[in-house]
């Protein structure tokens, strides 16, 4: 029902705060469910655009955020339309005021304790002394960045796709990122990361630096527990609360049986006698043993630990986690077959010790398998 025109409506914050949020869902989404509409116009106006891109300015952002209030948007179920950007306030005032229409105003927006309202109040008509036309050129002004940034959204998606490997987990590929041209780096991670459920990072010139860089392997901490992960040519962003520290594998004797031993929880060996002709694939190994090599053992790796090389010479299993790329993430997850006397025979699928064929002992064969 209408009021008087000269009846001003104030309401205080408390009673907009209960508008804008009930029982945890969002007053105007929930009406809009009730309604069944699919469309929620709202009466912002020219001036809370001026305010909304000079608050945006000061407090600095990306140009998505500069581009102030949008005309329209998905919001709930449908769309959230926002007809008035081209009014002022002081229009449609007079508006309101010929058709005898009643309005409603937050019963704080006569106080300059917020910077909206000093915006309002002190910045805003000096600018418009300036130029009585303010208002038209900020909304052109939001509007043709509003163009600008959808060409571009347009460009840096393609960029993203490009590079992208994996989408779950979330992956990329190191090659393709330092393809994109430099101007582009940054927004192009930051749509990378948004696709892959981060918060926008704060750090992305590091993380530029990072993929672009020389260094093999790093970490970007992002926030939340994500960290952006390098790790040679590709590039992944994970949840570092899922990166808990592998429980360490406690020594485990295998002796000749046809018992399978559970190591972990994703792998089991045996050692069988065999007569036949030596066999070496991804999961077995033939190996010429003596009564005082028995039994093996299978232990976590240490850095110290050597493989025999067929060349002549050892490489420390440090160096050959490097050689193999394995990631840093990786590298305490790796397991060694050794002798009782603690010869390395097998760093567990990676590489194995050549031995010289022997004309004393027994063979045997390693044999690995998941479990079932």
């Amino acid at each position: 029902m209408n009021k008087p025109c000269g009846q001003l409506q104030t309401i205080p914050r408390p009673v907009w705060r209960l508008l804008l949020e009930h029982s945890g869902t969002p007053f105007f989404k929930r009406v809009m469910l009730t309604h069944q509409a699919t469309v929620l116009v709202t009466a912002h106006h020219g001036d809370d655009q001026v305010e909304t891109i000079l608050m945006k300015l000061i407090r600095g952002g990306d140009l998505h955020q500069l581009s102030g209030i949008q005309r329209s948007q998905s919001f709930g179920n449908g769309q959230l339309v926002r007809p008035l950007l081209d009014y002022g306030k002081a229009e449609l005032k007079l508006f309101a005021q010929s058709r005898r229409l009643t309005w409603y105003e937050d019963a704080t927006n006569q106080n300059d304790d917020v910077l909206r309202n000093r915006m309002r109040h002190q910045v805003v008509p000096l600018l418009k002394r300036e130029n009585p036309r303010l208002l038209a050129h900020v909304q052109h002004y939001a509007d043709e960045l509003n163009t600008r940034m959808m060409l571009s959204d347009e460009v840096i998606s393609k960029y993203v796709d490009r590079l992208t490997v994996s989408t779950m987990p979330p992956i990329g590929d190191v090659r393709g990122f330092k393809l994109v041209p430099k101007p582009l780096q940054s927004p192009v991670i930051q749509a990378f990361l948004t696709r892959a459920g981060a918060e926008p990072a704060t750090h992305v010139a590091d993380i530029v630096q990072l993929l672009t860089g020389s260094r093999p392997q790093g970490e970007v901490a992002l926030g939340n527990h994500f960290l952006l992960l390098k790790t040679y040519t590709y590039f992944s962003v994970t949840n570092d609360a899922k990166l808990a520290e592998k429980p360490r594998v406690q020594m485990k004797n295998v002796v000749v049986s046809n018992q399978w031993v559970h190591v972990t929880k994703w792998l089991t060996i045996r050692l069988i006698a065999t007569d036949r002709p030596a066999t070496t694939d991804n999961d077995r190994m033939s190996v010429t043993l003596t009564s005082a090599e028995l039994p093996l053992i299978v232990r976590d790796a240490q850095p110290s630990d050597r493989i025999q090389l067929k060349q002549g010479g050892h490489k420390s299993v440090r160096r050959l986690l490097i050689d193999h790329k394995i990631p840093n993430a990786k590298r305490n997850r790796q397991l060694v077959v050794v002798t009782a006397m603690g010869e390395v025979l097998w760093l567990v699928g990676i590489q194995r010790s050549f031995r010289e064929p022997r004309s004393s002992g027994q063979t045997f064969e390693i044999q690995l398998r998941l479990p079932n």
